[in-house]
């Protein structure tokens, strides 16, 4: 018999003698071949409504998809009415694996980000986040689990791998669908990512730039930084790539996405709207995309936050984090 522990927790999202003005409640128990976790949101404000995020972040060692995406847009958002719930299920096993029995921690960490609801009618392009500090932990006990769960899915690839071309100095790609004038696009832009991860590495020093964009230089931290450049240059010059061009998983807002340990990087159509080359302000550009989607794939780094300015933010609060995130940096030139 599958003994499961079916755990439930109350949070109230307290920080640093701040009161957020939501709440969180979560269950997890076992579904057939599902381990199945339930988050109820509470707004705890008998005033104001709030929009809540819906965008995940994942602390453990995450094995599902890793999106890019464009700033949220308004259907990206919930409405949380004054003193109502809203609920969530996740089967968190289909991104996260079980390797074998035992007591497992499973960790809610957030920001959870979230906007009145009187903001959201008076904004109209990007939003200006609250940030409601979440972390909750709770414990399942789980036996027989190569029988009884399921694990992660990853999609393959699909259709026909025409058009392998050889990177000079940046071993080869593919490609699986999409137009040529698409493709020309993706060429132009994976031809610069083993020079730009290069460069990107020899700035890894104690230097203020190095400060700005990872937290204060230790030669621990800096050495971490400098494998993920390391996989990624040496992911790209031994494996022949393959980018999946507009295939059926994306969504209107998505740029790209990939998994960890995986050769391939997905580009939906928003992507191929961009500007070629990196830049050191402004939008991501196509290759901008392909080098935090490469640290994703060969130096499983994870989405703690997006952009310049949480990128730097993040370096200020938690330089351990920073080592780790996709490399929204102007380190990668």
């Amino acid at each position: 018999m599958t003994l499961w522990n079916h755990v439930q927790a109350e949070m109230s999202s307290i920080t640093e003698g701040v009161e957020w003005p939501i709440s969180l409640n979560v269950s997890c128990q076992k579904l057939g071949a599902a381990v199945a976790c339930s988050f109820d949101f509470i707004n705890k404000n008998d005033k104001e409504d709030y929009y809540i995020l819906k965008r995940g972040n994942y602390q453990l060692q995450y094995k599902g998809i890793h999106v890019h995406r464009n700033p949220p847009e308004r259907d990206e958002f919930i409405l949380l009415r004054s003193g109502k719930s809203i609920s969530a299920s996740v089967a968190i096993n289909n991104v996260f694996e079980f390797p074998k029995d035992g007591l497992y921690t499973v960790t809610y960490i957030s920001p959870l980000q979230y906007i009145s609801k009187t903001s959201m009618e008076l904004e109209s392009s990007e939003y200006q986040l609250i940030q409601s500090q979440v972390k909750k932990s709770f414990s399942i006990y789980l036996e027989d689990v190569a029988a009884s769960v399921s694990k992660p899915f990853k999609e393959e690839n699909k259709g026909r791998l025409i058009d392998l071309l050889s990177i000079e100095g940046c071993g080869s790609a593919g490609f699986i669908g999409g137009s040529i004038k698409q493709k020309i696009g993706i060429t132009k832009a994976h031809t610069q990512l083993c020079k730009h991860y290069r460069v990107a590495k020899n700035k890894i020093d104690n230097t203020q730039l190095y400060e700005t964009w990872f937290g204060e230089y230790t030669p621990s931290r800096a050495k971490l930084v400098t494998e993920v450049i390391l996989k990624c240059i040496e992911g790209l010059e031994g494996n022949a790539v393959t980018y999946r061009i507009n295939p059926s998983m994306c969504r209107y807002n998505w740029n790209a996405f990939t998994y960890a340990n995986s050769n391939s990087v997905s580009l939906c159509p928003a992507y191929h709207h961009r500007d070629i080359y990196c830049k050191r302000h402004g939008s991501p550009t196509k290759e901008s995309i392909l080098a935090h989607e490469w640290t994703h794939a060969f130096g499983w780094t994870r989405d703690f936050v997006y952009g310049e300015k949480r990128t730097k933010e993040l370096a200020k609060k938690d330089p351990w984090k920073a080592q780790y995130n996709n490399f929204d940096s102007s380190i990668y030139q």
